[in-house]
């Protein structure tokens, strides 16, 4: 097992445990079967010429609650180039890692929903294509896992689909769906692809909270969305003292270092565009300023304490000085 899943199954079971609480049915989770859930794609712009660029929808359909995701979709690279991916509009809105795409042509996908979800459409990703050669191959699912909110991530495996896809000719690009059962309204011919994003993201969701498995421990808690490219990722400074730390990736939920004070969260999309939010902690705040406090005083104590030996010093030498000078006179008479 490699390291990046054993990271998401402790995911799933923090997702079940912060925003699903209550969701637990009546019927067992052992009773729940994969003809539940099902996981398909559609294809935007396939009927474009083949130098354009082209998008494939992953949905999820499913009749009970589920809340997290481990999806891998294969492509033919020696046909397709893959570009990127999105989450604009999806219902994934934790993430421990980007989507990508490693060199055999397989895209990885892995998420949860801090909602859980369950109807029909569920959009999990949208994955860009620009085709690079004429060809034929085969589009689809290698494996699909969803895991129910029912506190305990129970395992389910849905039922994906794969599909031959053609590439005729440089102008055109074909592709034989007959195999995808598509029982879905879609508005899908009508979403335009997106080449250009000049607008921020939306953090739409961010608070504190203490982590429930360590009293100890805090948490930031986040969700954003970004409706023309999607989220890419997060990024996360904090303020021990005075200066902000340097960025980095951030999971969410988010362990904040001991004794930060000020957090900064900042939602990045796919084209680079920003957004920030920054939180207090006043609690570690209040610690800082009594600290600081604590060392004004000390120092005014130690500089008294300095000026009264002084003081001291400089009586005593008086009193010396007048006592040879009386000591003199004497003689001197």
């Amino acid at each position: 097992m490699k390291i990046k899943d054993i990271k998401y199954i402790g995911l799933i079971g923090l997702i079940g445990l912060i925003g699903l609480i209550g969701l637990i049915g009546p019927m067992t989770a052992s009773a729940q079967s994969s003809s539940d859930v099902r996981v398909y794609f559609q294809s935007v712009g396939l009927d474009k010429t083949a130098a354009s660029t082209f998008r494939v929808n992953i949905y999820v359909d499913s009749r009970v609650a589920i809340n997290a995701y481990e999806i891998d979709f294969k492509f033919p690279e020696e046909l397709l180039t893959y570009l990127r991916a999105d989450t604009a509009g999806s219902i994934i809105n934790v993430m421990p890692e980007d989507i990508f795409a490693d060199a055999s042509g397989r895209v990885y996908i892995r998420g949860g929903s801090t909602t859980a979800f369950s109807g029909v459409g569920g959009l999990l990703a949208s994955l860009y294509f620009k085709p690079k050669r004429i060809g034929s191959g085969t589009i689809g699912f290698i494996s699909a896992t969803v895991h129910m909110a029912d506190g305990k991530g129970t395992t389910l495996l849905p039922v994906a689909y794969q599909s031959d896809l053609s590439i005729t000719g440089l102008a055109e690009v074909s592709e034989n769906v007959t195999n995808i059962p598509i029982d879905v309204e879609s508005d899908s011919a009508e979403v335009k692809l997106v080449t250009y994003d000049n607008s921020p993201p939306e953090i739409t969701f961010a608070r504190l909270a203490r982590n429930p498995f360590d009293e100890a421990e805090w948490l930031i808690v986040f969700e954003g969305t970004d409706k023309e490219s999607g989220i890419s990722h997060f990024l996360v400074r904090e303020r021990q003292w005075f200066m902000l730390s340097e960025y980095q990736r951030a999971i969410n939920p988010y362990s904040i270092t001991p004794g930060a004070w000020a957090i900064e969260l900042t939602a990045v999309d796919n084209f680079g565009n920003e957004t920030s939010q920054t939180f207090y902690r006043f609690d570690a705040l209040l610690y800082k300023l009594l600290f600081v406090v604590l060392i004004l005083l000390a120092f005014w104590f130690l500089r008294r304490m300095f000026r009264l030996y002084k003081m001291h010093r400089k009586q005593v030498q008086t009193s010396f000085d007048w006592t040879n000078k009386v000591k003199k006179i004497n003689k001197d008479a």
